[in-house]
């Protein structure tokens, strides 16, 4: 059973209010379901960008990023009023490669903010 980090949304304020967040279309690789992707693109100074994609129960799903100044990073789904954190906000120029198990079936988000006052970069590959 996988570690998650738990977050009750409840009386809480929005995680990201200072920023505004960017939902980007993703380049395809070739994959039958759809779930492969590679993409660049820019983090402005102090917003926010997000990939989700929809997994199943007990899928399997690779990734690796890199970005040219340390960014914080995270992996989430929500149900009802709590994100569960599969992977935890960490402050890093890169993973080169991760894998994880769906825990359960849901819209995954893989998150960057950029908290610099310049914009970063980053590129994200995704494979399963």
């Amino acid at each position: 059973m996988q570690n998650l980090t738990r977050l009750n949304l409840r009386n809480t304020l929005p995680t990201f209010s200072l920023g505004i967040c960017f939902f980007i279309a993703a380049l395809p690789l070739q994959s039958s379901d759809g779930l492969a992707f590679n993409k660049s693109y820019s983090v402005e100074a102090n917003r926010v960008v997000k990939e989700c994609v929809n997994l199943k129960e007990k899928q399997l799903v690779h990734f690796s990023f890199e970005a040219i100044d340390p960014i914080t990073f995270d992996v989430h789904y929500q149900e009802n009023e709590i994100i569960y954190y599969v992977i935890a906000k960490q402050l890093t120029p890169k993973i080169k490669e991760l894998v994880f198990t769906a825990p359960t079936s849901a819209n995954f988000c893989f998150t960057w903010s950029n908290h610099l006052n310049t914009s970063n970069r980053v590129n994200f590959k995704l494979t399963h």
